[in-house]
């Protein structure tokens, strides 16, 4: 896990946007207000309806104060473009979530069974 920007440069990376865009990227470079600068950059667009959607920008430059998260991209078999569709998580639950137990609901006795 990267504590700083600097881990990161040369490395690819998922930045999402204060506008809700999701960035596919190599971290190129940084500034104090933390601008950065992506190569060989995609836009994810995510549609119900359709798949997975990339728009090649290429080189890209995002605003530090439209920066709402960045990290890096592993090679996890979920990270995979063509796995992203809403529809893909909703018939394929990540395996971590098989072995999550149950929460229990609490309820109170205390005011009465119709509270």
């Amino acid at each position: 896990m990267a504590s700083s920007l600097e881990e990161l440069v040369g490395k690819k990376v998922s930045v999402v946007c204060g506008d809700g865009r999701n960035l596919i990227g190599i971290l190129k470079g940084y500034d104090q207000v933390q601008n950065l600068v992506l190569s060989e950059t995609h836009e994810r667009s995510y549609s119900m309806e359709a798949p997975v959607e990339l728009i090649d920008l290429g080189l890209y430059i995002v605003r530090g104060d439209n920066l709402a998260l960045i990290g890096e991209l592993g090679t996890h078999p979920y990270l995979h473009s063509s796995l992203l569709a809403p529809q893909f998580f909703l018939t394929h639950p990540p395996p971590h979530s098989q072995t999550r137990p149950k929460m229990r609901r609490w309820t109170s006795t205390r005011y009465g069974p119709n509270r």
